[in-house]
């Protein structure tokens, strides 16, 4: 059944409150399950108990940060098998579909052994006001988001031979050289069917990270010295708070 597939059927006791504070709202949700029962979705929300603090080349007019050590790798295999369990004959079509998408000139690549082996276990988001040369900040927070990666460039190659099998217009995304690094361009639909010029997503890599921006200029600000000599971390009131 759905329930067994999904683990839930191992959930003891299931607890969730709700409170405001000065900040804003505080939920906390509490789940009760044996470690030996954990399986499907109960597995997926076992986050490790790592590091998550920002790291250094969050700069330190950051207005928004979010981060979460879960191991991608594992949640992928999870997720696949919930999917298998729930459609058997799922099983043969998915090997079939990442077979193609796998072919190259010079023989077939394993696409989902690239995908599991380059997977990490951290993801960043964070927004700044981004200002250079004393001139007036922007009007709108740059958003970045970032992946742990153990090969990013290697994630970065293996997630656009995949987007093939993605709908339109995911499916035409690009390789292309900007200022001598390799990115992806990953046309995006628009939320305004009338807007004349079309939307696009930029994948890059840096050391340890595949990186995810809407403007490619923001894709080395992790490596971005601007950034990287006045991080968030070393705030004091951050601090105290660790």
């Amino acid at each position: 059944t759905i329930l067994s597939v999904s683990g839930l059927l191992g959930l003891r006791t299931f607890s969730a409150g709700w409170r405001e504070v000065p900040e804003g709202s505080l939920v906390a949700i509490d789940l009760e399950a044996p470690r030996a029962e954990r399986t499907g979705l109960l597995k997926l929300v076992e986050i490790s108990a790592k590091d998550a603090s920002p790291p250094s080349f969050v700069p330190t007019n950051a207005v928004a940060f979010e981060r979460i050590r879960l191991d991608l790798s594992q949640t992928a295999r999870v997720l696949e098998q919930m999917f298998t369990n729930v459609f058997p004959q799922a099983e043969g079509v998915l090997k079939f579909l990442l077979q193609t998408a796998g072919q190259d000139p010079h023989g077939s690549i394993d696409l989902r052994h690239e995908l599991l082996s380059s997977l990490g276990d951290d993801i960043i988001r964070y927004q700044w006001i981004p200002s250079s040369n004393g001139a007036p900040a922007a009007a709108s927070p740059a958003s970045l988001l970032t992946v742990g990666s153990t090969n990013a460039a290697n994630l970065l190659k293996t997630l656009l031979s995949l987007s093939i099998l993605l709908p339109p217009p995911f499916n035409e995304a690009q390789e292309k050289l900007v200022a001598g690094r390799s990115v992806c361009v990953l046309p995006m639909p628009s939320s305004d069917p009338q807007a004349s010029a079309s939307r696009e997503l930029f994948l890059g890599d840096v050391p340890g990270f595949l990186v995810v921006a809407s403007d490619v200029a923001l894709l080395g600000a992790p490596t971005n010295h601007v950034y990287t000599n006045h991080p968030l971390c070393t705030q004091p009131r951050l601090a105290q708070a660790g």
